[in-house]
């Protein structure tokens, strides 16, 4: 039987005892050993891998402390999304601390795109920088990288994006990316924070001989790291979660006044932040400020002047309330545009804002389970891109069997962007479509847990799950399901009626369910109709008070 939301569940268990549960919840991990089970359980800061097992990491870090004992100007040239702004701030920050005559440079979305240009490295250079390090960007970028070469300008490049043989930056003093075939690194999935934390901890294990100041100074920036690893949408698996894990402790004590101001300005406990936090409520906010506005509202948040943070903040409210109405019209104007069992989606307009078209590929994806294509065509006849996909497909794979069509592109399997001439436009819909006709991937059924009665919703349960955490890609959060529980009541919430209060009785219980972004299954349900539930558990904060909270995640209708 499929869902309201059209999905078929896997089969799973009922189960009416608090330690099968919690043995299944183990199993669920994959846990090859109790050994396996002891270290997912309870890790630790000293199970991350050492930097320099990164090739070139020693050449890189070399290069720098000269440049800081020379006093030589260094300029981190960051991406504009959340995790190459996180990034930016490790490097810049951390070197900052170290003594380094530092500055940084982050593009503009709509003029510049991403990665280098010549005409941004000749700006550098009148700057008298000798030595430019890269942050999330720059793996792809051969000419660029050797025409700063050309003005003398060293060039280290940290990035996590693939690379492609014909345009790898050669003639770069270091590169430091787990994904080369030739970095034995054994975390391969690092983000662009992940990587730039990576080269911060190098740096620090010879610049920061004093061990309590080191470790003072790297929790600093291990709270950076999580925010870019979590925005950024990483695996949460091995040293990734580690990472993350920490960071978010790190974060509930934040040595960063700006996310102080972002928690305090979006009603946010502290103590209740995790990955759902990062991902849903403050990263938008950091990404707003280069989708509709100037990135260095988000930047300045942590390398500025603090006593403007409010502003600031401000300002970053009223362009992420700007960018989700560009998003909700433009996704609206798309409905239409819909193709029928197509094996992926193109939409295309001259209107967008360029910021706003990864927003409006990620939302169809995730609705229609298939690749999308969002693109904007430009005055001068070009046309820029952002492409995403569901777990199992590859766009940046795709995009290489017409890579001679495009003036730029990059990315990964999930996330990819482009440019080219709009004249090229018919291709590329051509070549994708075939590709992804020929590559369909089976939609997995929605695992669950196991099924579960109103016994195991309680904090028990709770705080054993977050054990599990931090969740994301190949670490998903458990969930949980309920069946023939009945409606006492349900509502519509949020501005935008976009959100669901679902009200149930199961046994003799009653239990509340909150399905963020399910507002539209209003007209499916009724009261008095029995009904199983998927759903995930935890937790919200009103004032001091600690409260559990039902996500519903799906329904249908009991047999």
């Amino acid at each position: 039987m499929t869902s309201f939301l059209n999905k078929q569940w896997a089969e799973a268990p009922s189960v009416s005892d608090m330690q099968d549960l919690i043995n299944l919840l183990i199993k669920s991990r994959g846990l090859e050993s109790e050994k396996h089970e002891k270290s997912f359980l309870n890790p630790s800061l000293a199970d991350q891998h050492n930097p320099y097992r990164m090739h070139s990491m020693e050449v890189a870090v070399n290069r720098i402390l000269e440049a800081i004992v020379k006093k030589e100007r260094i300029m981190i040239f960051g991406d504009f999304d959340a995790d190459g702004i996180t990034s930016t701030v490790i490097l810049a920050g951390g070197l900052r601390e170290m003594g380094a005559l530092t500055s940084y440079r982050i593009p503009n979305r709509a003029e510049d795109s991403h990665g280098l240009k010549d005409y941004l490295i000749d700006e550098i250079a009148t700057k008298n920088v000798q030595l430019l390090i890269t942050c999330d960007c720059g793996i792809n970028d051969k000419h660029e990288v050797s025409h700063a070469s050309k003005l003398g300008i060293d060039v280290i490049v940290t990035d996590h994006h693939e690379p492609d043989p014909e345009y790898f930056p050669d003639e770069a003093l270091a590169i430091l990316n787990p994904k080369l075939e030739h970095c034995n690194y054994p975390e391969d999935q690092l983000s662009g924070a992940g990587i730039a934390y990576k080269l911060i901890s190098a740096l620090a294990e010879k610049r920061i001989p004093n061990l309590k100041q080191g470790d003072k100074f790297l929790h600093k920036y291990l709270e950076v790291c999580a925010f870019g690893l979590i925005a950024d949408c990483v695996p949460m698996t091995g040293e990734n979660r580690i990472l993350t894990k920490f960071g978010l402790n790190a974060m509930k004590n934040s040595q960063w006044p700006g996310i102080k101001g972002l928690l305090k300005n979006t009603n946010t406990a502290e103590a209740g932040i995790d990955e759902e936090t990062i991902g849903f409520v403050l990263a938008p906010r950091i990404n707003a400020a280069s989708r509709m506005g100037d990135v260095l509202q988000a930047s300045q948040l942590f390398l500025g002047n603090q006593n403007l943070n409010d502003k600031r903040i401000a300002e970053l409210e009223r362009l992420n309330d700007m960018r989700r109405d560009f998003t909700d019209l433009a996704f609206a104007e798309c409905l239409s545009r819909v193709e029928e069992d197509a094996p992926c989606q193109f939409f295309v307009d001259e209107s967008w804002n360029p910021g706003i078209l990864g927003l409006i590929a990620g939302k169809f994806a995730d609705q229609l389970k298939v690749p999308v294509i969002a693109a904007r065509i430009n005055e001068d006849g070009t046309m820029s891109g952002s492409c995403r996909a569901p777990q199992g497909y590859s766009v940046i794979s795709a995009l290489r069997e017409c890579d001679d069509i495009f003036e730029k592109y990059g990315g990964h399997d999930g996330a990819a962007g482009f440019s080219t001439k709009y004249i090229y436009l018919s291709r590329l819909k051509e070549t994708l479509k075939k590709y992804f006709r020929d590559t369909q991937v089976e939609q997995i059924d929605t695992s669950i847990v196991a099924f579960i009665d109103s016994y195991a919703l309680n904090f028990d349960l709770l705080d054993f799950t977050k054990q599990l955490g931090p969740y994301g890609i190949d670490n998903p959060m458990p969930i949980f399901g309920i069946e023939e529980a009945e409606i006492n009541d349900f509502f519509q919430m949020g501005k935008t009626k976009s959100h669901l209060r679902l009200e149930l009785k199961i046994g003799k219980d009653q239990q509340q369910f909150v399905g963020f972004f399910l507002g539209h299954l209003y007209e499916e349900l009724k009261i008095g109709k029995k009904v199983d539930v998927l759903f995930t558990i935890g937790e919200n904060y009103w004032g001091d008070e600690r409260k559990l909270q039902c996500r519903l995640v799906d329904v249908r209708e009991s047999n």
